[in-house]
């Protein structure tokens, strides 16, 4: 993207902080709506390390940190997704994120899911004319939609993960 490193640097962080408060509102939204039904209290400490982490991201002074700051927020977060689960939970466990290839239904699930968003958003990127290979946080590679991965972040929670979820 045709930025310097700083304002690069800017968009990147509000990509990952959207992802983030989103993560958090789809925590909170669970701990809300089935409180009696999953470990709340556990679920409850997660969003709050989340919310510790939203201010660590906006003083990330490079992309890497941004990345290993983001890294640190994807593992709490997912380290209560399983309690998110509430149906068909002896079929569907979740025992951490893999992928390439994804180890389990729920990994599969969300890796497609992770897809669809993808593909729906280079969509709309080209058709409004912009290159979704031109990204800012993602590394940009030769076939990669760098720009639609990053505005993808956002996405994840609430809609791939919510979907695979309930």
């Amino acid at each position: 993207m045709s930025m310097d490193k700083m304002e690069s640097l800017g968009v990147a962080k509000n990509c990952i902080l959207e992802k983030v408060h989103n993560a958090r509102w789809v925590l909170e939204r669970a701990t809300r709506d089935h409180g009696m039904q999953i470990d709340a209290e556990r679920v409850k400490k997660a969003s709050a390390m989340l919310k510790d982490s939203l201010k660590v991201i906006q003083g990330s002074i490079s992309k890497e940190q941004l990345r290993g700051y983001e890294g640190e927020a994807a593992s709490i977060y997912f380290s209560v997704f399983d309690e998110l689960s509430l149906q068909q939970k002896k079929d569907f466990t979740f025992q951490g994120r893999n992928k390439r290839p994804p180890l389990d239904k729920v990994n599969a699930m969300l890796s497609f899911a992770y897809t669809l968003v993808t593909n729906s958003v280079i969509s709309v990127l080209e058709t409004v004319g912009v290159d979704p290979y031109v990204g800012v946080l993602h590394t940009e590679r030769s076939g990669r939609a760098s720009l639609a991965l990053d505005l993808v972040e956002e996405l994840r929670s609430v809609l791939a993960d919510r979907f695979v979820l309930f």
